[in-house]
């Protein structure tokens, strides 16, 4: 069972990664951070909350909005039809921002790279960007315990998507 020691060691073990790295420079909002924040937050499913780090830290989600796709487009449409005809869960050898796979014949094979993102996107049912993005703030809001997402709803109107996958982005 995992216990609030285990979540810190966790974060503590990330933190001695941050130096590798640093934020997307082409990414204003991402640009800004300092990129020494790490947070973790888990709520069990009987509620209990664990959280260590700068969790109270607001943030621009990013890709994470890739996994509300996920769970909208299986709600939408079902986790048989997503996987099996859509967009498979195998690793791939693709940086997470390939599309290549869109312009191949064959499925992406993770939803959590672009090209499996925009397909799984594609699968939110709606008929235009207004109603699916009706769905994606209460979702992020439930999931999020947020009511306002100004920081992505900015980042997303400086990011410019291939075109296949605006239609399926909320922009305000």
């Amino acid at each position: 069972m995992l216990t609030q020691e285990h979540l810190q060691d966790a974060v503590d073990y990330g933190r001695c990664f941050i130096k590798l790295g640093s934020p997307a420079s082409y990414i204003p909002e991402l640009a800004r951070v300092n990129k020494y924040q790490l947070g973790a937050c888990i709520v069990n499913l009987d509620g209990t909350v664990m959280e260590c780090g700068d969790t109270r830290t607001r943030f621009t989600i990013q890709s994470i909005s890739k996994l509300a796709s996920l769970i909208l487009a299986i709600s939408d449409k079902g986790s048989d039809y997503l996987f099996h005809d859509k967009v498979g869960v195998e690793p791939t050898g693709d940086p997470f921002n390939s599309i290549v796979k869109l312009e191949t014949k064959t499925k992406p094979f993770n939803p959590f790279i672009n090209a499996g993102a925009i397909t799984v996107a594609d699968c939110i049912e709606g008929n235009s960007s207004e109603e699916n993005s009706s769905a994606f703030y209460p979702l992020y809001a439930s999931c999020a315990a947020m009511r306002k997402f100004r920081s992505m709803r900015r980042s997303i109107s400086r990011k410019k998507p291939p075109a296949t996958a605006t239609a399926r982005l909320p922009t305000t």
